[in-house]
């Protein structure tokens, strides 16, 4: 609907603006000289009044289509940029415009004393506005009060900036690798995880680029990603956000998520062993889901009595190797002709690893 009214609006001010065009072209008698036989013609003036129109108006109504997308991309950056301003920076741009209304007010009289033919005004207040918005903007110090601003409020923006850079940000951003895993699903929908959770572009782009892959492991995998995403977006609408950031095409996500997380200051949420490690040397904050499903696993003591599956040979000589439900290996010593079967065991002793924890035990 705003799409009609708009084109329509521009449509109709093109249709002024040809008529506003016709009459300057009457007083000065273009059509006359021009076309001095045809110009006393009722028919071939008015024939020409029309085509001007109607040209001038179809012109305004084919660019309206351009007009609205600027517009759009305008009022999106405006209320960007408001929103990004300190209150302090909003008061300085309206008092700049009422202070260059008010020299406006005072300077006109004397410039039209100096230059009658012409009302001044609207030059006055469109410069000394535009110079004070831009004392406050970029801190100038071409005008008084930029002077004012640097040192009063300037120095307490400068500081603001450093405890917003200082401050930990609440979102956290999201890797390739945790969407295909799938398990943040089920963490956001236990409540483990409230922050807002931001999925860059060019994660999503790396995630389509996987699920056109021609290897098929590698094209299911995408697809799961694309897939999962699509579920968070639906489970949690207002947590998940998908942003846009600029970044050279040449750059490896790995080192775009890395800049972006140090950049916002905000956490980066991976099951890449190697990205996280990186991320915890450059100091930004890490949250790893192999780690929580790590340390959710129960802890068992020294002596304590399991039951278990025993599934492959271990390494060292006599050894098998089996699992429990949450994917606990335990090792069991002198069990190797056990293997598929379920055997009460004996807890000796437990490592953690970076890859998980791992039971020692002895059978029964």
């Amino acid at each position: 609907m705003f799409k009609v009214i708009f084109r329509t609006s521009i449509t109709i001010i093109g249709v002024l603006a040809g008529v506003s065009l016709i009459e300057i072209l009457n007083k000065r008698h273009v059509l006359s000289t021009i076309f001095p036989t045809l110009a006393d013609s009722f028919m071939f003036t008015k024939s020409v009044h029309f085509a001007v129109i109607f040209c001038i108006a179809g012109v305004f109504f084919l660019a309206s289509s351009v007009f609205l997308s600027s517009i759009k991309k305008l009022d999106y950056k405006t209320e960007s940029f408001i929103n990004k301003l300190p209150p302090h920076k909003t008061a300085g741009l309206i008092i700049s415009l009422l202070i260059g209304l008010f020299f406006a007010f005072l300077l006109t009289p004397v410039i039209n004393a100096l230059s009658p033919e012409k009302d001044n005004f609207k030059t006055i207040f469109i410069l000394f506005s535009y110079s004070l918005i831009c004392s406050v903007i970029t801190k100038l110090s071409f005008l008084p009060i930029s002077l004012f601003w640097i040192k009063n409020i300037g120095n307490g923006d400068s500081k603001n900036k450093t405890e917003n850079k200082n401050q930990p940000n609440d979102s956290v951003i999201i890797d390739t690798s945790v969407i295909i895993d799938g398990r943040i699903i089920n963490v956001i929908e236990m409540g483990f995880l409230t922050d807002t959770l931001i999925v860059p572009d060019f994660v999503l782009e790396e995630l389509q680029f996987i699920a056109d892959s021609e290897e098929d492991m590698r094209r299911k995998k995408g697809r799961r990603g694309l897939d999962i995403l699509d579920k968070l977006k639906k489970s949690a609408p207002e947590q998940v956000m998908i942003q846009n950031y600029k970044y050279p095409k040449n750059m490896s996500v790995d080192n775009k998520l890395l800049m972006l997380s140090l950049k916002s200051n905000s956490k980066l949420m991976t099951v890449d062993f190697n990205l996280a490690k990186v991320a915890k040397v450059k100091g930004i904050r890490t949250l790893n889901i192999n780690a929580l499903a790590s340390a959710m696993r129960p802890d068992f003591l020294p002596g304590e009595q399991i039951k278990v599956k025993l599934q492959k040979p271990g390494k060292e000589k006599g050894q098998s190797v089996g699992y429990l439900e949450d994917g606990t290996m335990i090792v069991v010593q002198d069990s190797l002709e056990l293997i598929g079967t379920d055997v009460e065991v004996e807890v000796i002793s437990s490592l953690q690893t970076a890859s998980g924890k791992m039971i020692f035990a002895k059978r029964l």
